[in-house]
């Protein structure tokens, strides 16, 4: 089962999503992942980098779900800690 993660490589429109759910959701930073066996993303050095996950309502979890099928990734709301 994989349960680490690794930031998702994408191509230009899938990354048009990742922009389109930045504007949506007024995040500072959305971040595309993808399941691997062995990670590469530390979720304290994201913390480090003073990035906290967003609570969503409904639509917008709705709309980043959407939005992650049309990626292929997980899609991950961050605003800066300070913000």
């Amino acid at each position: 089962m994989n349960d680490e993660w690794a930031y998702a490589e994408l191509e230009d429109e899938q990354l048009a999503f990742v922009l389109e759910a930045e504007a949506s959701l007024d995040a500072d930073v959305v971040l595309a992942f993808r399941p691997v066996r062995r990670g590469t993303v530390d979720p304290d050095a994201v913390a480090a980098h003073g990035l906290q996950p967003i609570d969503l309502d409904q639509a917008q979890l709705d709309r980043l779900r959407g939005l992650e099928g049309r990626s292929h990734s997980v899609l991950v709301a961050y605003r800066q800690a300070n913000s």
